[in-house]
């Protein structure tokens, strides 16, 4: 640059406040871009970030967006995939991974919806005879990577633990959404029953003191999956219907997302026999079946759902002793 451009540049500067050309404007733009992007992922991975060093960091940042750039909205999801990234490149080891896996757990938690978990005092409300029925689950704000239990509690704080190999079978059965009967059946089969009962006590206690567990009837997880069998009808219907109409629109949107559920759940159905009990039900008309032949056919039903979850239980306790 000669002395005379630079003095005319200075001027300009003086003048108009500006000394840039757009190409410079734009370069800066990007590497404010990409040094904001930078100290978001710290504060998403600052295990990561930390064991890495800041310029190393920063580098995996910069290879990392060139493969997974930003395409959401919302700045929350940008790091979604560094764990996926990390596992996909060998100069990586397992340890810079499973930081990356519980950093990236610990920033879901915190914008998973509010549950709130139920005190050891609101189990008195439930009689002994309603005990087998209880079904323990997990609340949704918690992530398990291997055996670490990542959770937020409350206060809106997030919390892990090492769970113990009891703990992570009791876990297991946590995620199945067993009745409380089941639970007790399965842990029976994996552990001796010396202290069994203790053991389940203690740890059903301190994890409800925890605020990592909610608890609902079993009748109560059934009416879902049962809601869900109504959403088959609404849909087999809505699919000729004109959808005009608020009420067929909304009959359709939940006769979808319900079909959509049931299949998911891999329960299938006999749609004939199904579409009957529901009209009967409509109308007001006495069923075709007793009572008693109605109860029989729900444990039935029951017991089949149970076997399918035991079934997964054991393909979940399987492959993690084989990973």
């Amino acid at each position: 640059m000669s002395l005379l451009d630079c003095q005319r540049r200075i001027q300009k500067a003086v003048m108009m406040g500006d000394c840039t050309d757009n190409v410079e404007r734009l370069q800066i733009y990007r590497t404010a871009y990409y040094l904001r992007l930078i100290e978001i992922l710290e504060q998403d991975y600052k295990n990561l970030s930390h064991a890495l060093g800041k310029r190393a960091f920063g580098e995996l940042v910069r290879d990392y967006l060139a493969v997974y750039p930003s395409g959401s909205f919302t700045i929350r999801e940008v790091g979604r995939h560094l764990p996926f990234y990390l596992e996909n490149h060998t100069e990586y080891d397992q340890k810079i991974v499973e930081s990356a896996l519980i950093d990236w757990a610990m920033s879901e938690v915190l914008f998973e919806e509010n549950q709130a978990a139920p005190s050891l005092e609101d189990l008195t409300r439930y009689s002994s005879e309603v005990w087998p029925d209880l079904v323990f689950s997990l609340i949704k704000g918690h992530r398990i990577i291997k055996s670490l239990l990542v959770w937020r509690k409350q206060d809106r704080c997030v919390y892990s633990q090492e769970l113990s190999n009891f703990e992570q079978h009791l876990f297991a059965c946590f995620s199945e959404n067993f009745a409380f009967e089941i639970l007790c059946e399965t842990m029976s089969r994996d552990f001796d029953e010396e202290g069994l009962v203790t053991h389940i006590a203690t740890a059903i206690r301190y994890w409800m003191t925890q605020q990592v567990l909610i608890v609902s009837r079993w009748e109560s997880f059934m009416k879902n999956i049962t809601f869900s069998i109504v959403g088959i009808a609404t849909s087999l219907s809505a699919v000729s219907a004109t959808l005009t109409t608020l009420e067929s629109k909304i009959s359709y949107a939940i006769g979808y997302q319900m079909g959509n559920s049931l299949k998911k759940q891999q329960i299938t159905l006999d749609t004939q026999a199904f579409s009957a009990g529901l009209e009967t039900g409509l109308q007001g008309k006495s069923p075709e079946l007793t009572t008693q032949q109605i109860q029989v056919a729900m444990e039935d039903f029951r017991k089949k759902i149970t076997e399918k979850l035991n079934a997964a239980k054991q393909q979940n306790v399987d492959a993690g002793a084989a990973y």
